[in-house]
């Protein structure tokens, strides 16, 4: 199972066709993917091109974007 670590309380991941959010230690809640992850997704590509257009280094990744933005 591939989870991408948002920041130091949260992680997503996807299981069982549900995209899956972990916020903190216990509190797990169910996101259903249609429409959230599409949003996700162009949330994360705007943020990514604007750290883009800044100073970060252009083999920065979106998912490392959001890694550092955290």
């Amino acid at each position: 199972m591939n989870r991408t670590l948002v920041d130091e309380n949260r992680m997503l991941w996807k299981e069982n066709g549900e995209l899956k959010v972990k916020i903190g230690e216990l509190n797990v809640q169910k996101v259903k993917l249609e429409g959230e992850l599409d949003t996700a997704r162009k949330m994360a590509k705007e943020y990514y091109e604007r750290l883009k257009s800044r100073d970060a280094p252009e083999d920065t990744t979106p998912t490392e974007a959001i890694r550092e933005a955290g």
